[in-house]
């Protein structure tokens, strides 16, 4: 699972940054596998600093998602990054991270 969701986070964070942008809420939603008793979640997080940085999309996605999967088989996971800006008219960069 951690590799599927390097991959989502991989193309979310790629389309962003090709549009310049970088995001503040960070949603994580999951869809069991069965549709007859429908389980699943839609979870979101708000981190500090805004980010198109994949690893730093993905850490929080798995945190989500650990968190609020309850182990069931699942057949959807998606993820996506709002609240967004342009990244650079608006992000400032804090000198106190490497």
């Amino acid at each position: 699972m951690e590799g599927i969701i390097l991959d989502i986070c991989t193309e979310v964070c790629r389309r962003e940054r090709k549009k310049d942008l970088i995001g503040i809420v960070v949603s994580v939603s999951v869809s069991g596998a069965d549709f007859y008793h429908p389980i699943g979640f839609h979870r979101q997080a708000k981190i500090p600093d805004p980010t198109n940085i994949t690893i730093d999309v993905c850490h929080i996605v798995k945190s989500i998602f650990h968190r609020y999967w309850n182990g069931q088989p699942m057949h959807r996971v998606g993820v996506s990054l709002s609240h967004l800006s342009n990244s650079a008219d608006t992000y400032q960069l804090t000198l106190f991270n490497d």
